[in-house]
Parts: C-alpha cells; sequence; structure tokens
C-alpha cells in the first residue's frame, strides 16, 4: 500500500511537472505572439510615416513648382510691360518726327 502511495505521488508529480512545461511553452508562444504584434505595428507605423514623408516631399515639390509659376508669370508681365514701354518710345518717336516734318514743311512755305 506504500509502495502504491508513492507511485501515486510520483504520478502526480510528474502530472505536475508535465503541466508546468505545457504552461512554460503556452508562456513562451504568448511572449513570442506578443513580439510579433510589436514588430507587425512598428512595420505599419515605419510605412505610415514612409508615406507621410512622401507626401511632405510631393508637398515640398508641388510648392516649388507653384513658386517657379508665380515667377515665370512675374517675367512674363515685366517682358509684356517692356514691349508696351517700347511702342510707347516708338509712337512718341513717331509723333516727334511728325511734329519736326511739320515744323520744316512750315520753315519752307514761310520762306517760299
Amino acid at each position: 500500500a506504500e509502495a502504491e502511495r508513492v507511485l501515486e505521488e510520483q504520478k502526480r508529480v510528474a502530472e505536475a511537472e508535465r503541466f508546468l512545461e505545457e504552461q512554460k511553452r503556452v508562456a513562451k508562444a504568448e511572449r513570442v505572439l506578443e513580439e510579433q504584434k510589436r514588430v507587425a505595428e512598428a512595420e505599419r507605423v515605419l510605412e505610415e510615416q514612409k508615406r507621410v514623408a512622401e507626401a511632405e516631399g510631393v508637398l515640398e515639390e508641388q510648392k516649388r513648382v507653384a513658386e517657379a509659376e508665380r515667377v515665370l508669370e512675374e517675367q512674363e508681365r515685366v517682358a509684356e510691360a517692356k514691349r508696351v514701354l517700347e511702342e510707347q518710345k516708338r509712337v512718341a518717336d513717331l509723333e516727334e518726327q511728325k511734329r519736326v516734318a511739320k515744323a520744316e514743311r512750315v520753315l519752307e512755305e514761310q520762306k517760299g
């Protein structure tokens, strides 16, 4: 009877040890799973940061393009103003030539 009791105790101890080992394996698997979740979250955050950085890069490029367009428009306005000024000078020169020619005709008529 004592041998049976010792055998039963050994069986219970062995069962408890197997149960403890299983709990250790489960706990380790849970730690691995949690680590995988953290890695996946870190990867998701990194991808989001990449998308944000790309969007910021696109926005900066759009700003540069808009500034270049503004500069180009300003240059076009300046060029147009120069063309208008040149045209006004040509008109003024023609009017001056007409006045001179008329004055010369008047002088010739007065002489004649």
